[in-house]
């Protein structure tokens, strides 16, 4: 039987979302990169570039 991966913690999911905020600020990488990077999905950092763009243009 296959086991599933345990599903980060809060304290991680927040710790994965400060960083790739940084990465997509500072330009350090791209989406693509920063999935790869950070192992998390291109929907989560597509969603979070979009936040960050949201809140830079208020």
């Amino acid at each position: 039987m296959e086991r599933k991966p345990k599903k980060p913690s809060k304290l991680q999911q927040e710790e994965r979302r400060l960083e790739t905020g940084r990465l997509l600020l500072e330009n350090r990488m791209s989406q693509v990169q920063t999935v790869r990077h950070l192992g998390i999905s291109d929907v989560s950092v597509a969603h979070w570039e979009q936040r960050l763009e949201a809140e830079n243009h208020n």
